[in-house]
């Protein structure tokens, strides 16, 4: 059913989650675009922060990442999510893959509402090294961004930057519109490519 209402020649995608979100579900509507170069995933703004945690939650396993891996199409290469991932989901979503990942953009859905969660956010220099590992067996990395919340230490940050470039996201440029050619005019036609570099702040 899900299929049969999807574009199959889909190549840009913006799902939008909320308390009814199913991941069995998101994973059979990424089974059916074959095309996919594009996916952000996010947190809806209309629901309260226990029903994205339960959402977040769910989707948190090292079954339901390896599934939502073997789901993503091989022509994927940006990846865009408004919510933490376990260290060890991470490591199997991208241990997993067929695609090759060229943007990978980690962002805060809202940060006042995360705050509660400060232990579980807190990524250190272990998520900086499965992007490492991964850059270095995919050969395709070129950017890696993080909100304010991540922090790593310098060592990390010296060698990541070897292979990629790490940027500074805000928690709202992932809703901004998909790049299409009647827009090449305007200011988003710049918008890979205008990200601020590394700052101080990440850095413990």
């Amino acid at each position: 059913e899900v299929q049969e209402q999807c574009s199959l020649n889909l190549t840009h995608f913006h799902i939008v989650a909320d308390r009814t979100s199913c991941p069995i579900w998101l994973i059979t509507l990424l089974k059916s675009l074959y095309q996919l170069v594009h996916f952000k995933l996010t947190m809806t703004t209309s629901c309260s922060k226990y029903f994205e945690y339960d959402f977040v939650h769910a989707l948190n396993n090292i079954e339901t990442f390896e599934r939502l891996s073997r789901a993503l199409s091989n022509t994927l290469e940006t990846f865009e999510v408004n919510f933490p991932i376990e260290e060890d989901c991470l490591r199997v979503f991208l241990d997993e893959s067929r695609f090759k990942l060229r943007h990978i953009r980690f962002y805060h859905h809202d940060e006042k509402q995360y705050n509660h969660l400060d232990p579980f956010l807190k990524h250190h220099d272990g998520y900086l090294r499965i992007f490492i590992d991964y850059a270095k067996r995919k050969n395709s990395l070129k950017e890696l961004g993080f909100a304010k919340r991540y922090i790593f230490s310098k060592q990390y940050i010296e060698e990541a930057q070897r292979y990629f470039n790490i940027v500074m996201l805000n928690g709202y440029e992932i809703d901004n519109p998909f790049y299409d050619v009647p827009m090449k005019n305007s200011h988003w036609s710049n918008r890979n490519t205008n990200f601020p570099r590394i700052s101080r702040w990440m850095m413990a």
